[in-house]
């Protein structure tokens, strides 16, 4: 009989919500309780959307008792366009998904000792944002130059959207970068990528509008969704060998890129990997088998540019669907493609010269593009370099 009476009181406690989780509001911020033994709350959210300078309080006092403010949970201040500022508390240690998404007003933030985990894509579109600052007690994440890493420095979380600067260089240290990490920097027209780097994130550099150059290095084995989606003034891309697949909307509606060269590891493009990139007139794909193609994967691109292929391979593109489309051109055995280096191009007392105008583009001997223009004279520190020029390629010395 007792164990009936606890079975139905225990139903009744759940059904009446008695142990429920609380839920609360205090000067217009919500909270939910998480613990009741250790008194800790997470901040879930505003009754009304707050304005200027935001200080988050280190404690909240409900029913008689006082709670700890320990993390600031997913969407808690998503599209709060009118914060200016935040000041986070040392007694939160968790920042949720999105917690400060499009908070457009948003300059200045700076992430306490306390707080060991910060979800992703906190502080996109985040477009004032001039610098994010960590405690340099902290021990999960460091700030260098408002720039924001894991502490040790291999891991890019955010690089702030408002920074002035127009070229950047990722630190050689850094191995991976977080999802969205450079997405909507408007500014930046030029990024040098580390060698050590292993995969381009989803939604990387999404909407860098101002990108006109980026080199993705040979340790590259993957590249994410949207990766360079409406980067629209990027000229021309190189794919290292270790990558596989193009995925879906990677390189879309980058209007002002000419020029693509897809690595020997290539298999498959996915949908829309290239659509509306219409400004490309030169595809190198370096991949003995056809890739295989998903749906509008070169959705208005023109049909009449050069498809430069390796030569024995050449049938195999000629009968794959959509492929065959191309004007297809075999790549010689010493590696150069077929068309010819201009004569006019030339190397004369250390600089290359570039009578005509012709668009060059040069590379070391790292994968890294060093120079893309159309300068009548080209200087560069002494050393090996390959040179593109009018579909060719080959090496000078500077």
């Amino acid at each position: 009989m007792k164990e009936k009476l606890l079975t139905l009181a225990v139903a009744l406690l759940a059904a009446t919500g008695a142990w429920a989780q609380t839920t609360f509001t205090a000067d217009n911020l919500k909270y939910t309780v998480t613990d009741e033994t250790t008194h800790t709350v997470e901040l879930t959210g505003y009754v009304t959307a707050p304005t200027g300078a935001l200080t988050i309080p280190a404690t909240v006092t409900n029913e008689s008792t006082e709670y700890s403010v320990t993390s600031i949970g997913e969407r808690a201040f998503y599209n709060c366009k009118a914060i200016t500022a935040v000041t986070i508390p040392s007694s939160v240690t968790s920042i949720g998904d999105w917690a400060f998404r499009e908070c457009e007003a948003l300059t200045s933030i700076t992430i306490p000792a306390s707080v060991t985990s910060i979800g992703e894509s906190a502080f996109e579109y985040c477009n004032a944002l001039i610098a994010i600052n960590v405690d340099e007690a902290n021990e999960a994440y460091c700030s260098d130059g408002g720039i924001l890493f894991n502490k040790d420095k291999t891991k890019l979380i955010r690089y702030p959207i408002a920074r002035p600067e127009t070229a950047y260089t990722v630190p050689a240290s850094v191995t991976e970068i977080n999802a969205s990490a450079f997405n909507a920097c408007k500014k930046l027209v030029q990024i040098t990528l580390p060698d050590g780097l292993t995969k381009i994130p989803y939604y990387g550099f999404e909407g860098c509008i101002a990108l006109t150059e980026i080199n993705i290095p040979e340790s590259v084995t993957a590249i994410g969704e949207y990766a360079f989606r409406r980067c629209i003034a990027l000229k021309e891309i190189t794919i290292p060998d270790g990558v596989t697949e193009i995925p879906y909307h990677a390189f879309g509606y980058c209007y002002a890129l000419e020029r693509v060269t897809l690595g020997k590891g290539i298999t498959s493009l996915g949908r829309e990997a290239f659509c509306e990139s219409r400004a490309i007139r030169e595809l190198t794909v370096l991949a003995v088998n056809p890739p295989t193609l998903g749906t509008d994967v070169f959705l208005d691109v023109n049909r009449d540019i050069p498809v430069y292929v390796p030569a024995t391979s050449l049938a195999a593109y000629q009968a794959a669907a959509v492929w065959s489309e191309f004007n297809l051109q075999a790549i010689s055995t010493t590696g150069l493609q077929t068309p010819a280096m201009p004569e006019s191009i030339r190397m004369q007392g250390g600089m290359l010269h570039n009578p005509q105008g012709l668009h060059l583009t040069l590379y070391d001997m790292q994968g890294r593009q060093v120079y893309s223009g159309t300068d009548a004279t080209v200087s560069q520190p002494a050393g090996v370099y390959v040179l593109r020029c009018n579909g060719a390629s080959g090496k000078v010395v500077f």
